[in-house]
């Protein structure tokens, strides 16, 4: 996932994309697309502005491959053009609407391609009266293709003033998540050394969960007593403590920088090295994620959704709201409203045809939105060689 820093307020070397997002979200879409972008090797930089709020910046294929924040407001014409003076974009891309036409035709004149992507009816509301619809006649056909979320959009589109053929129905650009990566030699060896049993993964637990975890395990363990727990610490200078913590409780403790593979004796596994959530989640048909009985922020769930893990959760997903809120409407999460039922929801969820119902149900939603941002892809590396990048 793209990381986010403070620290680059000037234009990088090379091609880069500009996203406007508007108040009324799709930044997390758009993340997702930078993220997509810079794991294909797309070779340019991208800039993320929201109107009078935090932005962000992603230099997607420099050294640090990390996001930055500088704050951005165009509610002053000279704003834009300031703007547009030091990043020098070669592609603008205009999410949802919240359309301003002063904006648009200072883009237009310094001969940028130019895209409204995830075009909604709701962001096009705002023409109203002749005077309007004049204006917007002539800021539509600035756009060198629309991307409409539905039909009713490009309709909207259409009595706007955009030509037809610059309209293109796609639907939804929706946040997703690439799946994180492994080492698949690792991944057989481990699926070869736990065979049959039944795994469940915490990730990213805080230490003030870990009696909560606990003593879910120990009721699942109740009922199955092959059942083995890899938990992920929030931190992995934690995991000597937790590990002793663990043994205090009465389980046989593995760790993973130590052990290669966990024995069958052992009950819980420390996973401590980084950079292995992707190979977790492709081991454990069931994961719980951390921090949802506590006070802190979660992983985002699309990371399990996306690897074919069923996904469980508390009541604190204030961080991955709306991603939970789409797993939850497609039945594709167990939502828990008290610690004490997670060690019946694991039981429940180790019947593999319920456990892959779930998962297939988050997957489909993790996966929804790919074929619209391949298409965005697309048209922007598209663009890009016109640009002489």
């Amino acid at each position: 996932m793209t990381h986010i820093d403070h620290s680059v307020t000037q234009r990088p070397e090379g091609s880069v994309i500009w996203f406007h997002v508007p108040r009324d979200g799709g930044l997390g879409a758009v993340v997702h697309l930078v993220d997509r972008m810079v794991r294909q090797d797309v070779a340019t930089s991208f800039v993320v502005t929201t109107p009078g709020q935090v932005t962000l910046m992603a230099p997607g294929h420099s050294a640090e491959g990390v996001c930055h924040h500088v704050i951005q407001s165009f509610e002053r014409r000279s704003a834009l053009t300031e703007f547009l003076n030091v990043w020098r974009p070669d592609v603008a891309v205009w999410m949802r609407g919240s359309l301003n036409s002063s904006h648009i035709a200072v883009i237009s004149g310094r001969d940028i391609p130019l895209y409204l992507v995830d075009a909604s009816t709701q962001g096009l509301q705002e023409f109203r009266g002749l005077l309007a619809a004049w204006r917007a006649k002539g800021m539509m056909r600035r756009f060198d293709r629309c991307l409409a979320s539905n039909d009713e959009a490009a309709q909207r589109l259409k009595a706007l003033g955009t030509q037809p053929w610059r309209i293109e129905v796609t639907g939804p650009l929706e946040e997703g998540t690439a799946a994180l990566p492994h080492d698949e030699e690792d991944r057989r060896d481990l699926a070869e050394a736990l065979a049959t049993r039944p795994v469940w993964l915490a990730v990213h637990v805080p230490k003030d969960e870990i009696a909560v975890i606990l003593e879910a395990h120990k009721d699942a363990m109740r009922r199955s007593h092959r059942f083995l727990l890899v938990l992920r610490p929030t931190s992995d200078q934690d995991a000597a403590q937790i590990a002793h913590r663990v043994r205090e409780a009465g389980f046989a403790v593995a760790v993973r920088s130590e052990v290669y593979v966990p024995s069958e004796d052992d009950q819980v596994l420390i996973a401590d090295l980084p950079e292995e959530r992707g190979l977790w989640y492709r081991v454990a048909p069931i994961t719980y994620m951390g921090g949802t009985f506590a006070n802190t922020a979660p992983h985002n769930p699309f990371e399990p959704a996306a690897l074919g893990s069923a996904i469980v959760h508390g009541p604190n997903i204030a961080r991955y709201q709306s991603n939970f809120d789409r797993l939850s409407d497609a039945n594709g999460t167990v939502a828990l409203h008290a610690p004490g039922h997670l060690g019946a929801a694991l039981s429940d969820l180790n019947f593999p045809d319920r456990a892959a119902r779930l998962a297939h149900a988050a997957w489909d939603v993790s996966s929804s939105g790919a074929e619209v941002t391949d298409r965005v892809v697309g048209l922007l590396q598209d663009a890009l060689p016109n640009r002489g990048a």
